[in-house]
């Protein structure tokens, strides 16, 4: 009779998917579960060993692991009873049977109900038949199923769960609004089945469910609707085939990109100066409105927006302390005129603002400053207007908006800066040909084509004006010349034209035809100078 001690157990752990605590990618969390015998632990020390269930286990709750572990515990962590012994011969005991094996005072001190592991039947020289049995107790035919459940035996302390080592070569390519994330499998470890990407707005951080993106199959992976400009920090973590995370990569940034006129071309033309003038676009709180920055003092502070507005539903107010908020940096050119223009006003009487422009050079070194400063009322918003000229050399402008320092530090509110250049486009003089080819008719002439050029032109207001001195046609209503189509009046005019000798009078039809059908006596030319009408034919 011998009691075997290398197979039993004191402490099962056993590993399981839980289906009821999914992680932020929606995988069951591996967890896990043990049971001992303190009183077999107690004779034998303490010999453990770790079922693990695969992740497609349908021992997939804590109540199912737990009763796995317990019905090892029940089976492994009793020695046990191996019993041989030779017996008459009983042709009808078979493998597994039991017997009861009654107590002998000395060996067994109870009846033992044992199991039939071995049989085996000898016939001695001299006729004798015996039969040879190898009997087993507790668990007499579940040991081999428990062992080969066994996936760590030993004495030694659990192993924590390891998947996938930690991904190399993380790389995050900034996108409008987002990002893009690549990396390299590591090389050694288990093999990965996926991976798992998290990004934060803080560095150092540890991968959780608040700061998972999103599950990738491949080596990279795009994320979107993140804030635009914001920095953010990137990780990889592997999971293997079973469930099991991997260590996290290396953390890596990432700006965030703006929409930029490269992104939209050529559809989108950008023609607002200066951007965001009416402070409407505001993506992050704790900075300024879109394109503007501090010059002077703190966002918050100093300088906050607002709901008390002139147009829309934001403005920005500062302190009068010497606060400044500035715009974006625009293109100017070299002798442009600008308007700059805004609408202002202060809580409390006797309060200075100033709107500012400041011109820069190629390199951004500053060529000037102008200004225009008025003291606010503190009931109707007050008009900004100033106007003035691009110095030589300007490459870029900038509109500063200055809360002057005042005595108790009063709010100044701002809103709907506009910064425009003053006459844009203007459209060349047209020519009156009087050469060979003449557009005169009815005998009239050029005075002097040479000093008094004769043509015409259309203002950004779409009104046309004539100029230079005609002589020697038919005085009446016949023509003279004729404007082309998108040049016409909308209905007949009757004109005063100087002359040499006083005035003389015409008439311009809805035609185009310019007509002299009164003129004074010893006229020697008649001034086109007088014909100016709006353009509506």
């Amino acid at each position: 009779m011998t009691r075997q001690l290398a197979d039993i157990r004191t402490d099962v752990e056993v590993v399981y998917s839980d289906k009821f605590d999914l992680d932020a990618s929606g995988t069951p969390k591996r967890k896990t579960v043990t049971a001992s015998n303190p009183t077999a632990r107690a004779q034998v020390g303490r010999r453990w060993m770790q079922v693990t269930e695969d992740a497609t286990s349908n021992i997939n709750t804590e109540a199912e692991a737990q009763r796995l572990a317990d019905a090892a515990i029940a089976d492994l962590s009793v020695s046990p009873l191996i019993v041989t012994m030779t017996v008459d011969p009983h042709p009808g005991l078979e493998l597994a049977d039991l017997v009861l094996v009654l107590p002998d005072g000395v060996r067994l001190d109870t009846a033992q109900r044992l199991a039939v592991q071995e049989l085996e039947h000898q016939c001695a020289t001299d006729g004798t038949a015996r039969m040879k049995l190898v009997l087993r107790g507790q668990p007499s035919t579940s040991l081999r199923e428990w062992l080969e459940r066994d996936s760590r035996p030993g004495i030694a302390p659990s192993a924590a769960f390891t998947g996938p080592a930690a991904p190399q070569e993380v790389r995050a390519v900034p996108t409008v609004n987002g990002c893009v994330v690549t990396w390299t499998p590591a090389t050694t470890g288990p093999a990965w089945d996926e991976y798992e990407v998290h990004a934060s707005r803080t560095p150092v951080f540890k991968p959780s469910e608040a700061t998972f993106q999103g599950r990738a199959s491949a080596t990279r992976f795009p994320l979107s609707e993140l804030r635009p400009g914001a920095t953010y920090y990137c990780r990889v973590v592997g999971r293997d085939v079973s469930g099991n995370l991997g260590a996290p990569s290396a953390e890596v940034s990432v700006t965030t990109g703006y929409v930029t006129p490269a992104t939209l071309q050529p559809a989108v033309a950008f023609g607002e100066s200066p951007p965001n003038p009416d402070f409407e676009a505001h993506s992050f709180e704790e900075l300024p409105p879109d394109a503007w920055t501090m010059g002077t003092g703190l966002w918050g502070a100093h300088a906050q927006v607002t709901a008390d507005a002139y147009t829309g539903a934001r403005a920005v107010r500062l302190v009068a302390s010497g606060t400044r908020l500035d715009s974006q940096a625009m293109i100017a050119r070299p002798g442009d005129r600008y308007s700059v223009d805004a609408l202002a006003r202060a809580s409390q009487v006797g309060t200075a603002f100033s709107v500012q422009l400041v011109w820069y050079g190629g390199a951004f070194n500053v060529l000037g400053t102008v200004s225009t400063t008025k003291v606010l009322p503190t009931s109707d918003w007050a008009p900004f207007t100033g106007f003035h000229n691009a110095p030589a050399g300007t490459r870029y402008v900038q509109v500063r908006l200055l809360a002057q320092v005042t005595q108790g530090a009063p709010w100044v509110y701002v809103d709907s800066v506009r910064l425009e250049r003053i006459g844009g486009l203007v459209e060349p003089w047209a020519v009156i040909r009087t050469g060979q080819i003449s557009d005169l008719e009815n005998g009239w002439v050029a005075w002097d084509a040479a000093n008094w050029p004769l043509g015409f032109y259309k203002n950004s207001d779409n009104e046309v004006s004539a100029r230079g001195l005609i002589r020697s046609g038919t005085v009446g209503y016949v023509n003279a010349y004729r404007f082309p189509v998108g040049y016409r009046a909308s209905s007949n005019r009757i004109l005063s034209l100087p002359t040499s000798h006083g005035f003389a009078m015409g008439q311009l039809n809805v035609d185009g035809g310019l007509q002299v059908f009164s003129m004074p006596t010893g006229a020697a030319w008649v001034s086109l100078d007088g014909v100016r009408f709006r353009a509506e034919g």
